[in-house]
């Protein structure tokens, strides 16, 4: 390779860099938002990499001041041109072809993820092309008649768009415009050549360069008198270091207003590639900051006024300061400004459009000031604009897959670190400090030295590490590791006895229902109401809410801090009545609860919720119990849906009390108001246990049904029968505890607790019309532990307590059954123990977690650590779910009801 060939391109090296991730990159960043496609949305990062490559032909000759070294050197002015532009076409088909085969690997990369895929289609090529030769034009021509990058870039950005809306408003067809497009790049490849070919470089005579304003401005202003004030001169001097730049926002911003009238015309013309054009060319506002702070310094480096500067009476960080905040003024408040005024107008024009909110204008306008201080940084490392534009490329690219990474939507693996917003709390704070103390640094040593650059790599590589750090130590709720884990627990209150089923196991009919618990029951729906029915026959009610209370900090969903939050009692918890209660069930709105005389009561009138959702939970008034007919048949209730439940009687039948499906816009009349209906024409049924959406009995001979409600019948699914069904391979088993963990998902849908203390899962699956004892799988044994207890839980978790109070859970979060291949997660593992203590006497599931109930008689809720994020099972919103479980309230203590 020859010096002249080296040289060529090593000068274009740079921005072939930067060119190059333009290309590549946004292909896959980008989403399909409606009728624009990833590949179409890519246009204008590809446009601007073109353009980058254009002006840093000429330009960076111009920037370096070699340009007129260049001209005397002993070669032919045409070979000079040839190998330049050799070189700029290489470099211009090398990032076309990264652009083309970035966007058909995203296409045929999209199926298989089931994204809709990135159209490339020969309009889309089209127009890129029509960019690529535009672009390379118009930067040659630009940057030899002006001799000014930033001002190059505006009139090479414009022109073009300029062309094609004036055609374009006059009803000129795709391919006139091309051909009009076409004749302008030839003319200006012509133009650019046959300028080269004569170009003299002229020596500076002196002289100040200014627009017409500020000609006005310095012959009004005196000049006899002297004032000392350099904030202003400053001022000024920055301000006439951005004239071209101000002048080009201008000129962009009556451009975007034609535009915006153009699409007036074309609103009725569907898609197509010239209405999309329109559409997103407000996307241009994009590079204004980069432009405006990326000249803050580095044109100053380049023009050789930098060193004179630091000598001036004012500190470096003062006028680095200024010079900050004029680019966050002009580059990012002023540039936001415009755009919104214009995409304002748009929205005035054309009435179907959503109007701008000011929380858009707000979020447009924190956008372009962070593309303003990334331009700025980006221009105290470089020398001159063609390189800060460079360099602020490469940062706001790397920015923007940082705040992917952060926000876990890059498909990377690293949930167990953080999820949500949390680390935009920390790691930008971080980040953009540190930033800011090394432009400051950059500003007053340049970019000389490995030093230089060590210092800046080193020091951002710190920043991430430690903001990675403290965000996954926060998230993670790491001084959970150091405290205990449970607060300390009173003297029990409650005996821990013998289970009443392992009790009804050694009777004469071992499948008929013992009505004496000798063990505290928890009946949990999985709602908000909770009963529970002590070995001394007291029974206790309560409804409960989680108060989340004030949220400081807050931008959005999911973010902000909650401080005095807790579990309040809605309807005051409260004993019952009477000490002769032998069962009870509670559900949303209503309880039904069963005595030892076979008497059936039931609340005196339903539940009603208070609404709350805008504010604090709402005190309710608690219902009380008032037997229900006269019958004192009754030997047991459980829980069937929200607005019925199923008994059994001595006699050894089954009935309903309360409807299969209600009205939910109608008012609850409560189960008073019903009558109990007959199920089947069986008497020899001995228990029945609640599992989920199923109810399980046994007869007296040992015989085991389930109970099935409806459920609608669906395209791809089988209706699954109500009714009772055989269910010949539970036959004379006996259960102790059952859950249902929703019996339409495969996998272990069902778990219980069988009388020798052993724990096993079962899946349950679509009954078929004709084949119901087809509907529940084999059991099997979870571990070889004989000493179980109890067990609750829902679909995402399981949880269980041994004889010896020890508290366990299993977590299944989102994938929390493999049916099909391997075995299930509850088999996979051994469970983690929930707590140090072994003092519970009870477990039950309630909103969403896991409740128990400890020999003190506190109860405590443990939140769903299933999950890999969802801000509804922490009570932090930003934060993982807590390991430390928090108390709700003491069943003995007084009623706040």
């Amino acid at each position: 390779m020859n010096a002249l060939l080296s040289k060529e391109v090593r000068l274009e090296l740079p921005a072939l860099g930067a060119a190059l991730a333009l290309a590549i990159l946004p292909v896959w960043l980008f989403r399909k938002d409606g009728m624009i496609s990833p590949a179409e949305m890519a246009l204008y990062p590809f446009g601007l990499a073109t353009l980058l490559l254009a002006l840093s032909s000429f330009g960076r000759e111009f920037s370096l001041g070699t340009f007129a070294l260049n001209l005397v050197q002993p070669r032919a002015r045409g070979q000079l041109w040839r190998t330049k532009i050799s070189v700029l076409f290489c470099s211009m088909a090398a990032v076309f072809v990264a652009w083309a085969l970035s966007c058909a690997a995203r296409s045929a990369w999209e199926p298989l993820s089931g994204r809709a895929p990135a159209s490339t289609r020969p309009e889309i090529i089209a127009v890129a092309v029509a960019m690529a030769v535009v672009a390379c034009a118009g930067g040659l021509w630009t940057t030899l008649a002006l001799r000014q990058v930033i001002a190059a870039f505006w009139f090479t950005a414009s022109l073009p768009v300029v062309i094609a809306g004036g055609l374009d408003l006059l009803g000129a067809k795709p391919w006139v415009i091309y051909l009009v497009l076409g004749l302008y790049a030839a003319a200006g490849f012509y133009g650019a050549w046959r300028h080269f070919l004569r170009i003299q470089e002229t020596a500076w005579t002196g002289g100040i360069v200014t627009l017409p304003w500020f000609r006005k401005a310095a012959a009004a202003s005196p000049r006899s008198t002297r004032e000392r004030r350099p904030w202003v001169a400053l001022f000024w001097k920055e301000l006439q270091l951005q004239q071209v730049a101000l002048a080009g926002m201008a000129w962009l911003f009556l451009l975007h207003l034609g535009v915006v009238v153009l699409r007036k015309f074309w609103v009725s013309h569907g898609s197509g590639v010239v209405p999309v054009a329109l559409e997103v060319f407000g996307g241009i506002w994009f590079i204004v900051p980069l432009i405006v702070a990326g000249a803050s310094v580095a044109e100053e480096r380049k023009l050789g006024t930098m060193q004179a500067q630091l000598c001036l009476p004012i500190s470096t960080r003062g006028q680095c300061a200024l010079k900050l905040l004029f680019a966050l003024f002009a580059g990012g408040l002023l540039s936001a400004v415009l755009f919104c005024a214009a995409e304002g107008l748009s929205t005035v024009l054309l009435p179907g459009r959503n109007p701008m909110s000011w929380a858009d204008a707000r979020a447009f306008a924190l956008i372009f000031l962070a593309l303003s201080a990334i331009g700025f940084y980006a221009s105290t490392l470089t020398r001159n604009i063609i390189q800060s534009l460079g360099a602020g490329v490469v940062a706001l690219l790397a920015a923007f897959l940082l705040l992917q990474l952060t926000l876990g939507t890059l498909p990377l693996r690293v949930h167990w670190l953080w999820q949500g917003p949390l680390v935009l709390f920390i790691c930008w704070p971080i980040l953009t400090l540190t930033l800011v103390c090394l432009m400051f640094q950059n500003y007053r040593q340049g970019p000389e030295g490995r030093q230089f650059w060590r210092r800046n790599v080193l020091s951002i590589a710190g920043a991430l590490v430690l903001s990675g750090a403290l965000t996954a130590s926060l998230y993670n709720r790491i001084w959970e590791l150091v405290l205990p884990l449970e607060p300390a627990h009173g003297p029990a209150r409650i005996a821990a006895a013998k289970p009443a089923s392992l009790q009804a196991a050694t009777a004469t009919t071992p499948f008929e229902f013992e009505p004496f618990p000798r063990t505290p029951n928890l009946s949990a729906y999985g709602g908000s109401g909770l009963s529970t029915l002590l070995p001394d026959h007291r029974l206790w009610l309560d409804h409960l809410a989680f108060a989340p209370g004030r949220l400081l900090l807050d931008f959005g969903d999911s973010t902000g801090i909650r401080i005095g939050n807790q579990w309040v009692s809605l309807s005051g918890h409260q004993f019952v009545p009477g000490s002769n209660w032998v069962e009870a069930v509670v559900n949303f709105c209503d309880t039904a609860a069963i005595r030892s005389d076979g008497s059936l009561w039931v609340s005196e009138h339903p539940r009603q919720p208070a609404d709350w959702t805008a504010g604090a939970p709402q005190p309710e008034t608690p219902a009380p119990l008032v037997q229900f007919g006269t019958e004192t048949n009754w030997r047991n209730v459980v829980y069937e849906h929200a607005y019925s439940v199923v008994l059994l009687k001595t006699d050894g039948t089954l009935w309903r009390l309360g409807p299969t499906h209600f009205n939910e816009k109608k008012p609850w009349p409560g189960l008073r108001s019903f009558t109990p209906e007959r199920l089947g024409a069986d008497t020899d049924f001995g228990r029945i246990m609640p599992a989920s959406a199923s109810i399980f009995a046994w007869k007296r001979n040992g015989e085991a049904w389930v109970l099935n409600p409806l459920v609608q019948a669906k395209p791809d699914r089988t209706e699954r029968l109500a009714g009772l069904f055989r269910l010949p391979s539970f036959d004379h088993l006996v259960f102790q505890s059952l859950i249902g963990q929703g019996p339409f998902r495969p996998g272990p849908s069902h778990a219980g607790v069988r009388a020798d203390g052993t724990l096993w899962v079962w899946s349950a699956v679509f009954a078929q019309r004709t084949n119901s004892a087809g509907l529940w799988t084999s059991l099997v044994q979870v571990g070889s532990e004989t000493n179980w207890v109890a067990v609750a839980g829902d679909y995402r978790s399981l949880a269980a307590f041994k004889a010896d109070g020890s508290l366990w859970r299993w977590s299944f979060g989102d994938d929390r059954f493999w049916p099909a291949k391997g075995p299930w997660p509850v088999l996979q593992g051994l469970p983690s123990p929930m707590g140090s203590h072994r003092d519970w006497v009870a477990v039950g599931g309630a909103l969403g977690g896991i409740v128990s109930l400890s020999a003190d008689g506190s109860l405590w809720y443990w939140w769903d650590r299933s999950n890999n994020f969802d801000p509804r099972d922490s009570a932090q919103p930003m934060l993982a779910t807590p390991r430390r479980p928090v108390k709700i309230e003491n069943i003995f203590d007084a009623s706040r009801g």
